[in-house]
């Protein structure tokens, strides 16, 4: 098989795939698609990276084209998430409350803008004799900002190696 390049999928690299498009993370996808432990932990994430020495273009190609396919099909966009996010991470409570010295109250649902409406949480109310409560909860809007702020590349994770690494220096001929 030296020299012939392939042009199809193994078995295995198909349910690393399907797998791998479940939620993204390649250590599941590759321990369930039948690799080992040590392969999962230390080479399924460079199949995906194209600068990587051990990129796989058929897996990658291979996901692209199901995330691809799973946005057609569910008509969900990147920009759509963003947007969303976005709303999330940039919403105020002034468009769901008035308070000041006389309390708190609540906006009428109907009075909201349907944007302000997808960042509520939870609404809920108790009546007991002695009065009651309104619980109002947004959406987490530091988890919000925080997952855009990754998509743009304000944050990054940190990753450290260990181990012995050897450099050759060669001298220019």
């Amino acid at each position: 098989m030296a020299g012939k390049v392939r042009t199809e999928l193994s078995e295995q690299e198909r349910r690393f795939v399907e797998e791998y498009l479940i939620d993204l993370d390649v250590v599941r996808a590759a321990l369930a698609a039948g690799y080992t432990k040590s392969i999962a932990l230390s080479k399924a994430f460079m199949w995906l990276c194209p600068t990587s020495k051990g990129f796989k273009p058929l897996v990658y190609a291979a996901v692209q084209e199901g995330i691809k396919a799973r946005s057609e099909r569910t008509h969900v966009t990147q920009d759509m998430v963003v947007r969303e996010l976005a709303l999330l991470g940039f919403s105020n409570m002034r468009d769901f409350t008035a308070f000041g010295p006389d309390g708190v109250t609540l906006k009428d649902m109907g009075d909201m803008a349907d944007e302000a409406t997808r960042c509520i949480a939870e609404v809920s109310q108790s009546t007991t004799e002695n009065g009651g409560s309104i619980k109002f909860k947004l959406h987490d809007k530091q988890a919000a900002l925080v997952t855009l702020a990754r998509h743009l590349g304000m944050l990054t994770d940190k990753t450290e190696h260990s181990g012995a690494v050897t450099v050759i220096v060669k001298k220019p001929e």
